[in-house]
């Protein structure tokens, strides 16, 4: 073997051993909170990293009777924000991109400043405004801004992926008597999975991991999210049991493992079916 051979063959070992140690160091803090949640509380303490030989189930039924109720929240609330995000960002994308009105780009202009605006600007006068319509303590006190603040954004992305769409096919749905709701169903939208399904990840992923709007908004029990309901899991800061926790962690983001699942074979499956048609 040749000094040149050898010195690619050793780089590409070296690459490969990097890459292998960053591999396992992202995946130890997953396998660190199942391999926990699988302990009492005296193995967690005195066997902190390694699995211990007895598996605990009872840290999941515990939990989930914690946790379970918060998670159907968080759905409901993840679902109902996703399908209004959708429901609006969808068509005026679509206008913004195929149609011309007057005003058309002040009112784009409008909505994607909406994006640059920090959060913390807006916390105090969005909390007024829910409370003096009287949704504190429902889940529409959590529906309405989380749609509020990520359709901006929605329709920014979806409106540069609709100007790509080949002008000729939406030009000859058109010749063939379609209107603008048959295009944008039946030629655009199909062309559009994989946007589709990275706005769906990013607003489930956004408004699952929300924490201190509702700590704010939400004080009844029966309406928490996960979040929250996590937070008052830990019970006492002297006295946290962390197997339990670590449980409530690994049943609250099952929902997300399902929903990249899903949007990941919708991602593939819109990239194949986009590149045929076009």
């Amino acid at each position: 073997m040749g000094p040149k051979r050898w010195r690619s063959s050793a780089g590409s070992a070296v690459r490969a051993l990097i890459l292998v140690v960053l591999f396992g160091a992202s995946l130890y803090p997953i396998a660190f909170v199942v391999i926990s949640s699988l302990k009492t509380k005296s193995a967690f303490a005195t066997n902190y990293f390694l699995p211990d030989r007895h598996v605990h189930l009872d840290n999941y039924r515990t939990a989930a009777g914690e946790v379970l109720p918060s998670v159907w929240n968080s759905v409901l609330v993840s679902t109902a924000t996703v399908a209004l995000v959708l429901a609006c960002g969808v068509p005026a994308a679509y206008a913004f991109a195929w149609r011309r009105f007057r005003g058309q780009q002040l009112i784009y202009t409008v909505a994607i400043c909406t994006m640059m605006v920090p959060a913390v600007l807006t916390f105090v006068p969005m909390f007024v405004l829910v409370r003096d319509v009287g949704l504190i303590d429902t889940q529409w006190a959590m529906i309405l801004p989380y749609t509020a603040g990520t359709v901006g954004l929605s329709v920014f992305l979806l409106r540069a992926f609709f100007r790509a769409v080949p002008q000729e096919l939406v030009e000859a749905a058109k010749l063939d008597g379609s209107g603008d709701l048959r295009v944008l169903w039946h030629v655009v939208l199909p062309l559009s999975l994989p946007t589709l399904a990275t706005l769906v990840t990013l607003n489930v992923l956004w408004t699952w991991n929300q924490f201190l709007w509702p700590l704010v908004t939400i004080s009844s029990e029966e309406q928490r999210p996960v979040p929250v309901a996590l937070a008052f899991l830990t019970g006492d800061r002297y006295n946290v049991d962390y197997p339990q926790l670590m449980a409530g962690y690994v049943i609250s983001a099952l929902p997300l493992v399902v929903v990249l699942a899903i949007t990941m074979r919708a991602f593939i499956r819109g990239m194949l079916s986009g590149a045929l048609k076009a």
